[in-house]
């Protein structure tokens, strides 16, 4: 993350950098009000984080369908509880 001349060149305002060993992370800003972050924390997580500027109420409404993903109350961000195939896998996948 302490390569960030391709954000620059792209208009991007680096706004902070967390320059740590562990837990590296950059924040950015566009000069239209969008703002990103990039950041790992425990346990090696990966975050990203995308902002919009402000928009104007469209009127959409919000949906009525309940999510089909499970109820997580426990703290944010919530520590890695599924083992997912590919991505837990320990050797390559086919063709790599």
């Amino acid at each position: 993350m302490h390569e960030h001349r391709a954000w620059k060149e792209r208009g991007y305002k680096i706004t902070s950098v967390r320059k740590s060993p562990t837990f590296p992370g950059i924040y950015a800003s566009t000069p239209d009000g969008y703002s990103l972050e990039v950041k790992v924390a425990g346990e090696g997580q990966f975050f990203l984080r995308a902002s919009t500027p402000c928009l104007e109420d469209t009127g959409i409404q919000q949906p009525t369908s309940k999510p089909n993903t499970p109820d997580r109350p426990a703290p944010y961000p919530p520590r890695p509880d599924v083992q997912d195939e590919f991505w837990s896998a320990t050797t390559p996948a086919a063709g790599s």
